[in-house]
């Protein structure tokens, strides 16, 4: 559990050159209290910038961190964008472990800070647990996108920030995903301000933990995709067979072809009768005038 004594201890540690004041502004000035953070103008433009920085700088405080070996971190983008920045500025190496989703542009600029990128696994997870091996093999420092004092504590700078910009301010919004964000603030107010966490509806993470159970799966979030109507089809037809039936192949629609037209058919619309007609009576006049 961090306090506000690590938060300004973090604060002295980053602020300066390593990471930007970000400014506060009114939404509507003069008619309006509600004030947004500009969090987004920060380096690398993430938040986590904060914590990225006082984390490898009391890695070097306390000789946790070996500048030949630097740090390793798990990330689905932004974290992995803050340490590799940070590592780049203080001078020592970075290897970010990425799912093999992670976006390309995210993927292009961490190798643009100089990170060394492991894409592995579909999921989060699975960088997470190559970053954690790799750590232990390699002896590199292990940064959490949020789950350390450390990267807790820098990100609390922004509520110090905002009670020093705005001494009137009675709550502070903050959104949550991992929580260091959140709890890195909360301790930076220590009852100076109220710490309201907003989380989605179909994500209750930190709601669930706060009352001591586990967040269940929302089923319209957790729900599997829809197949193609015509492999769901199939896939029915496939159940519904018996085992000992042999596989039937879906019968072919017959094209059906019309036949040739004799050449009396062919003629225009009635001449085939005037024909027949014709040849009776020709018939007739050859005949002899007393058989008719």
């Amino acid at each position: 559990m961090i306090t506000r004594d690590d938060v300004l201890a973090a604060q002295q540690r980053i602020h300066g050159r390593r990471v930007r004041r970000t400014p506060g502004i009114a939404v509507d000035p003069g008619t309006s209290n509600l004030w947004l953070k500009c969090e987004f103008l920060q380096l690398a433009g993430v938040f986590k910038t904060r914590g990225a920085f006082n984390r490898i700088l009391a890695g070097l405080e306390t000789r946790t961190l070996d500048p030949a070996r630097g740090i390793v971190t798990a990330s689905g983008g932004n974290a992995g964008l803050a340490n590799a920045y940070a590592a780049a500025q203080v001078g020592v190496p970075a290897t970010v472990f990425v799912p093999e989703t992670a976006p390309a542009v995210k993927v292009a600029r961490l190798r643009k800070y100089g990170a060394a990128v492991q894409q592995v696994g579909r999921e989060y997870a699975e960088a997470y647990a190559a970053a954690i091996e790799f750590s232990d093999h390699a002896g590199a420092l292990f940064c959490h996108a949020y789950d350390q004092p450390e990267i807790a504590a820098g990100a609390g700078t922004i509520g110090e920030e905002i009670l020093t910009d705005i001494p009137d301010v009675d709550t502070i919004v903050v959104a949550v995903g991992g929580g260091g964000l959140f709890a890195g603030i909360a301790a930076a107010a220590g009852g100076r301000a109220r710490v309201v966490a907003v989380e989605p509806v179909l994500i209750p993470t930190l709601h669930a933990a706060l009352q001591g159970r586990a967040a269940r799966r929302h089923p319209r979030l957790w729900s599997r995709r829809r197949r193609p109507r015509r492999e769901t089809h199939r896939q029915h037809r496939l159940q519904r067979r018996p085992a000992h039936r042999p596989r039937q192949r879906p019968r072919r629609r017959r094209r059906h072809h019309h036949r040739p037209l004799s050449p009396v058919a062919e003629l225009p619309h009635g001449g085939r009768a005037r024909r027949r007609r014709r040849v009776r009576r020709t018939h007739q006049r050859r005949l002899p005038a007393r058989t008719r």
